[in-house]
């Protein structure tokens, strides 16, 4: 069986089909068997080309292996895995990396809006300088889900980029040394460790402003020739002294 063009005598043949003795056949019906061959063969070849590939706009063929469609899905991305904190009164930057270490989020956050971000972030690592309310945050952020690590201020330092001293450039010093496999970190402190560390701090205050008043107060009795042992329990001495003395005036008692 063979085709060629042809005229007919009503008008342009679609299709001239040669019979198996020779003879050529001018084909107008649609309902002519030979047509809905043509017809069929020519869905098929569609139906070819369909599943070896696409065709470019210049007219190439690309194959898509089979495919009746190319793939043109992206690759998913990679979820953050680590988030550096830079904490601070009002304003705290993040710096969140994926598990190849590359950055993915650069962010600026109020005080407002640092639990509301934690909140809808998937679980993760947090890393913060232990310092401040580090250990506050620490504990909020545990509530959430998330694993929080302190590393101590003179760890990071190392790894603040020169001429680079922002909050932007301490979180990402902050991830970079928390990555580091032999870094040491701080163990969160609760509740009630911050309570008894509070307590001591302001006693030890109290003492350090107690011994300066104790100081000031020998120094000024010197200037008057009046002097008493080492000591705090010698004021009571030194007091007797000041009192007994007529010579000083009543200013300076």
């Amino acid at each position: 069986m063979s085709s060629a063009p042809g005229q007919g005598a009503n008008g342009p043949e679609r299709t001239i089909m040669a019979a198996p003795g020779g003879e050529w056949t001018a084909v107008n019906d649609e309902n002519h068997p030979w047509a809905r061959f043509r017809d069929h063969a020519a869905d098929q070849r569609k139906t070819r080309v369909r599943q070896m590939g696409w065709t470019a706009p210049s007219g190439i063929n690309v194959p898509s292996c089979g495919l009746s469609e190319p793939a043109t899905k992206e690759p998913p991305t990679m979820s953050i895995s680590m988030i550096g904190l830079d904490t601070a009164k009002t304003v705290f930057q993040i710096h969140g990396v994926n598990e190849a270490g590359k950055a993915e989020i650069r962010r600026k956050l109020q005080r407002n809006e640092l639990i509301p971000f934690f909140e809808k972030q998937e679980a993760c690592t947090v890393v913060m300088e232990a310092c401040g309310a580090a250990h506050h945050w620490a504990r909020m952020l545990m509530g959430l889900g998330h694993s929080v690590k302190l590393i101590a201020p003179e760890a990071v330092k190392p790894f603040v980029k020169k001429g680079k001293k922002n909050d932007a450039a301490d979180a990402a010093a902050i991830c970079e040394a928390a990555s580091r496999p032999d870094m040491k970190f701080v163990p969160a402190k609760s509740v009630e460790q911050q309570g008894i560390l509070a307590l001591h701090a302001a006693r030890s205050r109290l003492v350090k402003q107690q011994t300066m008043l104790a100081n000031a107060v020998r120094g000024l009795a010197t200037e008057f020739g009046l002097t008493v042992p080492k000591g705090i329990r010698k004021l009571d001495e030194l007091m007797v002294l000041v009192n007994a003395d007529e010579t000083i005036p009543k200013q300076a008692h």
